[in-house]
């Protein structure tokens, strides 16, 4: 990998961690990203970045991408979110 694409990968580890700092999943309500790698602000230097990470949409609407729409989760959060709906979706109709 090339020297100017790997200090460019880490600046966007950097602002990943800086952006999302305190954000918490709406699901789970644990952080969104964790700091157990240290790392220093400006250093080129970071932490990776949870690539299981996904937007939930809040009104259920796929094509609806506002932000205000958009809320962003933990992968397996999301998935146990929708089976859930899925799952309560499947006892409505068999009620029924």
């Amino acid at each position: 990998m090339r020297r100017g694409t790997r200090r460019e990968l880490h600046k966007l580890r950097e602002i990943a961690h800086v952006l999302l700092a305190g954000r918490r999943c709406p699901f789970c309500k644990t952080p969104l990203l964790t700091t157990e790698n240290t790392y220093k602000v400006g250093e080129s230097r970071g932490a990776p970045v949870n690539a299981d990470l996904t937007w939930h949409h809040k009104d259920g609407d796929h094509y609806n991408d506002a932000p205000t729409n958009l809320a962003l989760t933990h992968d397996r959060c999301h998935r146990a979110y929708h089976a859930r709906q899925r799952a309560r979706a499947r006892r409505l109709a068999a009620a029924a």
